[in-house]
């Protein structure tokens, strides 16, 4: 098993820094289709790897650095993390962040790794590399982790497909206090639901205090975030598996 560095709602904080050597040199076509280099290190306790791809990670993006990141644990988990790409440049011997972006990702026992583009190919190339012709990457992860145990609740069951209808049809009978925008997909929840979760307790507690705003994590796969969503209301006992409702105690009676 792995020994992971925290858990729940305390995060784990860590920076991995990267120099792609020769960067020009790698973003010369003709590679081997999507070419890659890549760096391991290990985050909260695991065995995690950032692989970098000048000309793009798919077909489309052959005009952007990507960057991959790949998680290995031995347990199920659920991973939520925010983290800040900054990108490096020498100025007059000093260095200076020429680039800095936010991103969220969210990982589970069945998508451990997701890929976003960072900036264009082409940017980096005029802009910031180093005298030597590297480009240095330095990435600073806001971890969130907790074990979970995916057999309680599956996708082709009966239940789960009813959640999911609930989930999607806003009726006005929910009483639905929180809206997350994940790329083109809108879903709609309850706050005292999503508190199973550390992970949507994370992404909660960064988006506290803004009133009637819908939360946007596009980098997010929808897929990944609509199974973690529904495992929530399928093992939370606030909620009643006959009809659908969410209790305001768990020991309430609704049906």
């Amino acid at each position: 098993m792995d020994k992971f560095d925290s858990y729940g709602k305390t995060p784990s904080l860590f920076t991995f820094n990267y120099t792609i050597e020769e960067f020009q040199h790698q973003c010369r076509f003709p590679h081997t289709e999507h070419f890659f280099v890549q760096g391991g290190f290990q985050l909260n306790g695991m065995e995690a790897l950032a692989r970098f791809y000048p000309r793009g990670y798919s077909n489309g993006d052959e005009n952007w650095l990507s960057l991959y990141i790949g998680l290995e644990s031995n347990v199920d988990v659920e991973i939520y993390t925010y983290f800040e790409v900054n990108i490096i440049a020498m100025v007059e011997n000093s260095e200076i962040i020429v680039f800095s972006n936010q991103y969220q990702l969210l990982f589970t026992p069945g998508f451990m790794w997701n890929a976003i583009n960072i900036l264009p190919t082409e940017v980096a190339l005029k802009r910031m590399l180093l005298p030597e012709g590297g480009l240095k990457v330095r990435i600073l992860f806001n971890t969130y982790l907790c074990e979970t145990d995916r057999r309680l609740s599956r996708p082709m069951s009966g239940m789960w497909t009813r959640v999911r209808e609930m989930l999607a049809q806003d009726t006005g009978d929910q009483d639905f206090d929180v809206a997350f925008l994940i790329g083109t997909r809108h879903f709609l929840a309850h706050k005292r639901i999503l508190a199973y979760s550390s992970a949507f307790s994370a992404i909660l507690h960064e988006w506290s205090g803004v009133e009637g705003l819908i939360i946007e994590l596009p980098y997010v796969r929808p897929d990944v975030f609509e199974e973690r969503l529904i495992d929530c209301y399928m093992k939370s006992n606030r909620f009643c598996k006959e009809c659908l409702s969410v209790r305001k105690s768990k020991v309430e009676i609704c049906c």
